[in-house]
């Protein structure tokens, strides 16, 4: 379903890891059962491969019938004031939010900012940290993470296990003007969902650290394989899972054999590795047999879950700066959330019952 509207102003998001996104600020519109006033333009390439002008009448649709984005442009209605949009130049060369230096990433077709203690990254990764997808910490939503780093009483997402009852309550969600205070009945039911968060299984705390490509889907794939965070940290398993397709890789590079004259003396030939590696995380369920072998592949594996990008972007975060402090605090907060491993050591555990629990559907029933 599309629908078609008014372009009237593009504006530019700032993401939890400073990846910078244009939106598409519109005439409201119904569209697939909602009102709809802003969509996503993805980047500035997206932007410009469509030629998206402010001022533009455009068709929008709902992607996979949730996220409005714009599809496509009415030239015909075009404003002949209207100018090419460019995303540099309409920020000025620097955040909208820290005002520090904004870089092109090629890897992802994006600008990202470059300042670590830019604003609108601290918010965006307290709001993910408390997502009901995350470690669902009930009260702690846009505008009050938005305030929470406004007014210095926390910047990242561990610093929300340091909040007391009183200075959390006083928290003003308005101006200096039009006050309006959080509440302690507020901030009582934000610590009590916090003392839960502690004992939250590793599979939330992968996806609520905000590690790049790491998804809940995934999170929950890698920590059914570990025992905690210093597990995954150090893991055998996902190094191993990263050998085997670099042994694949050199495998295909090799020369073939002709006599003595490529005959090297490598204690265990590729194949015979190859071999031995996927077996066993065949048996763990990250890969499985590539279905067309070329003659060359004896045995071949293909990823049966996340890829290599996932595992070298969750080991590469784990050990950089940011990654080291995370730990750190965890460790000097008390908290070691547990994987499937560790659960599977103490012994099987009975299936959690439905008794007491609410169950929400939302939607319409005919």
């Amino acid at each position: 379903e599309q629908a078609t509207t008014v372009l009237r102003e593009i504006t530019v998001q700032v993401g939890r890891t400073g990846v910078l996104t244009p939106v598409a600020e519109l005439e409201p519109v119904f569209l697939a059962g909602s009102t709809i006033s802003r969509a996503t333009l993805h980047n500035d390439d997206e932007i410009k491969r469509k030629d998206v002008r402010e001022g533009d009448t455009v068709v929008i649709e709902k992607a996979g019938e949730i996220i409005p984005a714009v599809v496509t442009i009415v030239l015909e209605k075009r404003p002949e004031s209207t100018q090419p949009f460019d995303l540099y130049e309409h920020v000025g060369g620097v955040c909208p939010s820290s005002g520090g230096a904004i870089e092109r990433d090629p890897a992802f077709v994006a600008w990202r900012c470059q300042n670590l203690q830019c604003p609108a990254q601290s918010v965006r990764r307290i709001q993910h940290f408390a997502a009901r997808n995350a470690l669902d910490i009930e009260g702690i939503g846009g505008i009050v993470a938005e305030k929470l780093v406004e007014r210095g009483v926390a910047r990242e997402p561990l610093e929300l296990f340091g909040l007391q009852v009183g200075p959390l309550g006083a928290l003003n969600l308005g101006t200096e003007d039009e006050p309006r205070r959080f509440g302690e009945k507020n901030a009582e039911k934000v610590l009590t969902a916090l003392v839960r968060a502690r004992t939250m299984p590793l599979s939330r705390w992968l996806h609520a650290i905000g590690i790049p490509n790491v998804g809940a889907a995934t999170a929950y794939e890698i920590a059914a394989l570990h025992e905690d965070l210093e597990d995954v940290a150090g893991s055998a398993i996902l190094h191993d899972f990263l050998r085997l397709f670099e042994l694949q890789d050199a495998s295909r590079l090799q020369p073939k054999a002709q006599g003595d004259l490529f005959d090297s003396a490598v204690p265990e030939p590729i194949p015979e590795q190859i071999s031995a590696l996927g077996k066993r995380l065949m048996d763990l369920g990250l890969v499985r047999p590539k279905a067309n072998k070329t003659k060359r592949e004896k045995e071949a594996y293909v990823t049966a879950g996340f890829g290599q990008v996932t595992v070298q972007s969750l080991l590469a975060f784990l050990t950089s700066e940011p990654g080291l402090t995370i730990r750190s605090r965890l460790r000097e907060l008390e908290i070691c959330p547990l994987g499937g491993m560790a659960q599977r050591d103490n012994g099987p555990s009975e299936k959690p019952s439905l008794t007491g629990k609410t169950i929400v559907v939302t939607g319409t029933l005919t």
